[in-house]
């Protein structure tokens, strides 16, 4: 068995551990976190709804839970506004971005063993530019 073929037997085992790991691992946390989630909606932000961390007397703020566990929380100063369940609608529909923003962290980690290979092929590749008789 040559050098190449054995480093890549290597890398395939290690890449499928690798996304095994970090898929079980990220599912977990990805699960944890969007179902204990918790939104404010801020109506000058054009953001609208950002991630909050309630204090434990939080008594200037109302949520609406969520059908998937999310809170969205309001402002005193939204408390008698006649649309809030147009905006909790609005943020319900808006759920797949929460998500994504929650995935892309462990979706970049998916790409390590692609790069690992590239940059361990290309090494070979310049290696062997020093052999002689090539």
């Amino acid at each position: 068995m040559g050098t190449r073929a054995g480093l890549f037997r290597i890398w395939a085992v290690a890449s499928v551990v690798w996304i095994a790991g970090v898929g079980f691992v990220g599912l977990q946390s990805v699960s944890e976190h969007a179902g204990a989630a918790s939104y404010i909606y801020l109506p000058g932000d054009p953001r609208r709804f950002v991630p909050y961390d309630p204090p434990a007397d939080a008594d200037n703020v109302r949520f609406l839970a969520m059908f998937d566990g999310t809170r969205l929380y309001f402002p005193r100063s939204t408390w008698q506004r006649d649309d809030i369940p147009r905006i909790a609608d609005v943020f319900w529909q808006r759920r797949w971005l929460h998500y994504w923003n929650l995935l892309r962290n462990w979706l970049v980690l998916f790409v390590v063993p692609g790069v690992v290979f590239l940059v361990v092929y290309a090494m070979l590749w310049v290696l062997d530019g020093f052999r002689p008789g090539r």
